[in-house]
């Protein structure tokens, strides 16, 4: 093996395959077994258990995989050559996943890392108020209730209703000194899509920014920061982009690159050393790149990234989002009160139990079946590997479970 078959761009026609998928030609017949032609890709559906769990952590492809033993073996036998053009390669490609363009896009390590640069680099100060919407991650809430004791900052949290937080429940929150409005674009809780376009809308017409956690979302709905004209965004790989860990995209629009202060510093947001230990930094989104990520990750992530776009963003959204849709009929049908909204499009659905959780976990796992059943709901999180024979493996344990 010489270094040459080692260059990331080799890695990656290797690692995703440079012939179609399965059923992507033409007129090529679906098969129903495995509508994406993926199955094969992903060694969990080689097991017993029935996995839908990917909105708690995705299983990875083979693809992924091999991507990890190749950047390690280039680590392994050429040590000062490790590519960094791994890490463009994500920008570019996390780029087009999210209609942004490629230098409004840092890599670092989590969304987490992402939400905290926003609000503590907006300045924050006492009098302002953040808006949160209730169906957000844990870490928000932990992030602004800090924010909310040390700088004197007003959290305010917009209740749902009915598993929805829309524009409408968010306005009576909003004044002049709102500064930002946060959501989870796709909601870990119960899969419900906030109408990022108007929420931007709202916020803007008080001069308030607003931030979207895409953990949910990227890799399994549309995203287009450029028409929801959202300010920040960010997503992990470990869940719908089916990698790791350990990197995300961070998108930053386009004229405010330097709104955000910097609180962190570190080489990699140098673009030019000068004299005497000077330096210049980044002006684009690179200026928020203060530490390096792994370049095995980056090396799984543009891989990962590669993959879904040889299968087509339309398609997973179609089959994913079109198995969340019957999972929402079938269980109304049994009579189950859903945490979703009825018509909601994406692939998270979640209903309500009366058993407490860890008994509905022990039976799901009885019988082969993946969910997370916790806070008094089953969340069920089927993916582009999955089909109809499972969700139907699923209902009927979900039908004997109160």
């Amino acid at each position: 093996m010489d270094n040459q078959s080692l260059d990331r761009r080799n890695l990656l026609k290797a690692a995703v395959g440079a012939s179609a998928l399965p059923g992507m030609a033409s007129g090529a017949p679906i098969n129903v077994a495995d509508p994406l032609g993926v199955r094969n890709d992903f060694p969990i559906t080689s097991t017993k258990e029935v996995f839908l769990n990917t909105a708690y952590r995705s299983p990875i492809p083979h693809q992924v995989i091999a991507a990890a033993q190749a950047a390690s073996e280039q680590k392994a036998l050429w040590p000062l050559k490790a590519d960094n053009g791994y890490r463009q390669d994500v920008r570019e490609r996390f780029a087009r996943l999210i209609n942004a363009d490629t230098d409004e896009i840092a890599l670092i390590r989590s969304t987490g890392e992402g939400e905290n640069l926003v609000a503590w680099g907006l300045g924050l100060k006492a009098g302002d108020n953040v808006v949160m919407s209730s169906l957000h991650y844990d870490t928000e809430f932990i992030l602004y209730r800090v924010i909310e004791k040390e700088l004197g900052v007003q959290f305010r949290i917009v209740p749902h209703r009915d598993g929805v937080v829309s524009v409408t429940e968010i306005e009576p929150f909003i004044d002049h000194r709102t500064k930002l409005i946060t959501v989870a674009l796709v909601s870990h809780q119960n899969g419900y899509v906030h109408d990022l376009k108007a929420i931007t809308d709202l916020g803007h017409s008080v001069g308030a920014y607003v931030f979207a956690d895409a953990v949910q979302a990227a890799g399994v709905v549309p995203i287009d920061v450029k028409a929801s004209g959202v300010d920040f965004l960010c997503a992990n790989s470990y869940k719908w982009l089916f990698s790791t860990g350990a990197v995300s995209g961070f998108y930053v629009r386009r004229g405010l690159f330097d709104r955000l202060h910097l609180d962190r510093y570190g080489e990699g947001q140098i673009s030019r050393r000068l004299a005497n230990r000077q330096y210049e930094f980044f002006t684009d989104a690179r200026r928020f790149e203060y530490a390096g990520v792994s370049n095995v990750a980056a090396a799984q992530l543009a891989t990962s990234l590669a993959y879904l776009d040889q299968i087509g963003m339309a398609r997973i959204e179609a089959h994913s989002v079109g198995l969340g849709l019957r999972l929402q009929r079938e269980l109304e049908r049994q009579g189950r009160r859903l945490f979703t909204p009825p018509g909601n499009r994406s692939p998270i659905v979640a209903y309500y139990i009366a058993s407490p959780p860890p008994a509905v976990r022990d039976a799901f796992a009885k019988a082969g079946i993946n969910v997370t059943a916790r806070d008094g709901t089953v969340r069920v999180s089927p993916a582009l590997f999955n089909t109809e024979e499972e969700v139907d493996r699923f209902l009927e344990v979900a039908r004997k479970i109160t």
